[in-house]
């Protein structure tokens, strides 16, 4: 599914994490940006007006967030989108299991990074969105998620066991931190 602004929690640990923009910057947001000749409305349509970033974060006002991704770029949101686990399988016991959908980073345009900020012209699953929150909880560590703990016969003897295991770092512990305050906010 097109996750939509959920999706702009990892941009803005992207953009904290490049030190692309701090809490305390401010943005402008009339209640609509423009990005290659198209007008995109935020939710509030008056607009929030002057607000910082932690603002733009609470208030998941487009306009700010789309100023940020572009200021990011596509590659470096790339990076951090696909260090997330979106676009690909997580690896989790079940099967079936989606890789999502990303546009080739070779036609995405100016329009397309802007779209992507917000959420709109990716699709991911599920299981990604919680596998890569977790990784802001966890501290900025991307662990393989899994449903079966351990399995035991009738006679309770123990025949496998799943134990926690880490994928990659894809945030600062720092950086992870900062961003779960902001969300706690």
């Amino acid at each position: 599914y097109e996750p939509g602004s959920v999706l702009k929690i990892f941009l803005a640990a992207a953009a904290l994490e490049e030190k692309a923009v701090r809490a305390e910057d401010t943005f402008y947001c009339p209640g609509y940006t423009s990005v290659a000749g198209h007008k995109i409305s935020c939710w509030e349509s008056k607009g929030h007006g002057w607000q910082t970033f932690l603002q733009a974060v609470e208030n998941s006002c487009n306009p700010a967030i789309i100023q940020v991704g572009l200021k990011l770029g596509k590659e470096r949101i790339y990076k951090y989108l696909r260090g997330f686990g979106f676009g690909s399988p997580t690896g989790i016991d079940l099967p079936g299991e989606e890789s999502g959908i990303f546009l080739p980073a070779e036609s995405v345009t100016e329009l397309d990074v802007a779209s992507m900020s917000i959420g709109q012209a990716v699709s991911v699953t599920p299981i990604q969105i919680l596998n890569a929150l977790c990784a802001v909880a966890n501290g900025g560590l991307l662990m393989r998620p899994y449903v079966v703990k351990e399995i035991v016969d009738s006679g309770s003897n123990r025949i496998s066991r799943t134990e926690p295991r880490v994928v990659r770092r894809v945030l600062s512990r720092q950086t992870a931190e900062e961003l779960s305050r902001m969300l706690e906010q």
